[in-house]
């Protein structure tokens, strides 16, 4: 059987990462990767449908390394997954973690799925998995690579005032034009109004959009899902809004980032079992 054990680690080392891309100038200070936390999970005992009868912390097999990027200057939105690249993760030992992994529709190589920002756009906390582990006697875990994030600063507030909550009313946000398309009562829930708001267009320059009365205050809303399909150039973005109270008329005020930007941040980072 194999070894069953975890790793949990505090901040080992830090490494400075100068600003490459389009983001170049954006934050006085440069940004750091340091490791947070480490996760190794060995074979479990018996099989099932769904894996081991009996895991370590009811966990898949595997090495995960959390690392936290911090940013000075904020601007921090999302972690792009599929831009970033995990050139490197592996033990003293020699032992390849990337070329051992089994890829998995749970994405069990690269980058986890679980990384999240801090509120203030500072930070991010993410994951470096392989479902390999490293060989027994192991002391040391090191990865390397690059992080690209969607990255912005400046925003500003497109005001629409009087619209009629009903199919075929317009409103832009920069360059984003939505129509609403759907309006009425939901199929299901208990919310006395759902609309659908519809563009063409990339949405990922929108920071919120929030619903006002006549008198200027938020009117409670809550987003009620959404769905993004693409087609070679061609895209089609709907996303929902519900309301407690039915409204007919409200002020639409769509917060949109002015400068999305790239930054990459490339990464060195070693990790061993000592605190």
């Amino acid at each position: 059987m194999r070894r069953m054990m975890i790793w949990t680690c505090a901040v080992l080392l830090a490494v400075g990462a100068g600003l490459m891309g389009d983001a170049e100038g954006a934050a006085a200070a440069k940004p750091t990767v340091e490791v947070s936390g480490v996760r190794i999970v060995g074979e479990g005992y018996g099989k099932t449908r769904h894996g081991s009868e009996l895991r370590a912390f009811n966990w898949s097999p595997g090495t995960a390394v959390a690392v936290l990027v911090k940013n000075p200057g904020g601007g921090l939105l999302e972690l792009d997954r599929k831009a970033s690249k995990l050139k490197k993760l592996a033990d003293d030992k020699g032992t390849d973690l990337l070329k051992t992994s089994k890829s998995s529709a749970f994405g069990a190589r690269g980058f986890g799925m679980g990384s999240r920002i801090s509120k203030d756009g500072k930070a991010c906390m993410a994951e470096l998995v392989s479902s390999g582990v490293p060989a027994k006697g192991a002391k040391e875990i090191v990865a390397s690579g690059t992080m690209v994030f969607r990255f912005a600063t400046q925003k500003k507030t497109f005001t629409h005032k009087n619209v009629a909550l009903k199919p075929g009313t317009k409103v832009k946000a920069g360059a984003i034009a939505f129509e609403i398309t759907k309006a009425g009562k939901p199929r299901w829930g208990d919310a006395a109004l759902e609309i659908t708001l519809k563009t063409n267009t990339d949405i990922s320059g929108i920071a919120g959009i929030t619903f006002l009365d006549a008198a200027g205050k938020g009117i409670p809303s809550q987003e009620a899902g959404g769905s993004t399909m693409k087609m070679g150039k061609l895209i089609t973005v709907e996303k929902g809004f519900q309301f407690k109270k039915k409204v007919t008329v409200a002020t639409i005020a769509i917060d949109y980032w002015m400068d999305m930007k790239t930054l990459k941040i490339p990464f060195d980072v070693k990790a061993t079992i000592g605190l």
